[in-house]
């Protein structure tokens, strides 16, 4: 066979390359009997697919695409179950973004993405190229670590936010919050470095027990003070993760 997607790790091979380029995917995921037990699969199935897409959480957008006229259903099982999702049967502000660079004047009626998981589209196949990808990402995690030449901390710290932190405001306590994922020790020790220069806070994080890494955040008036100097030092022309600036922004304005 001559198609290139017809060769074997063909699908796995286009997505390395594009997250190479990129830095990062856009997934795309089908409900029913995809993530949603629907008749055919277990919930413990389904939620095999769920930890994939968490795991991809820092290095995705998502979309759910589905046939279920039940929508409502589709977001109370997503908000539930955590599970990551920028859009419901659309196109989120990142690809049209996309389509705008390119000139396209119209979206077309298919969401767009680098890979579908759906459970009547070769679900095995792209479920296992994401779960190889994901590995070989999480492993290289462990070299990560600041530049050795000069650079701007604020720009690197939101580039490191956007891929691997979480941020916003707690939907219990209505109060800012930041936190910082990783297993580099060059990495825990300079972002702890940022913080005490911020926040005038020392902080000595142990890795946890489940899974070996660090956990490194702030609450409050502190995350909020990080989380300012981030957005605030965000100039025309800079790259960023919409979802995460929005959520910056969010903060930006909480008082």
């Amino acid at each position: 066979m001559k198609h290139k997607f017809l060769q074997p790790n063909a699908l796995l091979n286009e997505l390395r390359q594009i997250y190479i380029s990129n830095g990062k995917l856009i997934i795309a995921y089908d409900f029913d009997n995809t993530i949603h037990p629907s008749g055919k699969i277990s919930a413990e199935e389904g939620e095999e697919v769920i930890e994939l897409l968490k795991r991809w959480a820092p290095y995705a957008t998502f979309i759910c695409y589905t046939s279920n006229v039940d929508i409502i259903k589709v977001y109370r099982f997503i908000i539930k179950n955590d599970v990551p999702c920028d859009a419901i049967n659309e196109n989120p502000p990142e690809v049209l973004r996309l389509y705008a660079h390119y000139g396209y004047l119209k979206e077309t009626r298919k969401p767009y993405a680098n890979v579908y998981l759906d459970d009547k589209a070769g679900l095995y196949e792209a479920f296992t190229a994401l779960e190889t990808l994901i590995n070989e990402i999480e492993e290289k995690t462990n070299l990560a670590r600041p530049p050795i030449v000069p650079y701007d901390e604020n720009c690197f710290w939101r580039g490191v936010i956007d891929g691997d932190g979480s941020l916003g405001i707690k939907d219990s306590s209505k109060t800012p919050f930041l936190s910082l994922t990783t297993k580099s020790e060059d990495l825990k020790n300079s972002f702890c470095n940022f913080l005490y220069n911020t926040n005038n806070r020392k902080y000595n994080p142990n890795r946890n027990k489940r899974d070996n890494i660090y956990n490194i955040g702030c609450n409050g008036t502190s995350a909020k003070k990080v989380i300012d100097k981030l957005f605030f030092s965000i100039q025309e022309g800079d790259i960023y993760l919409d979802r995460k600036y929005q959520k910056m922004k969010e903060v930006a304005e909480y008082k």
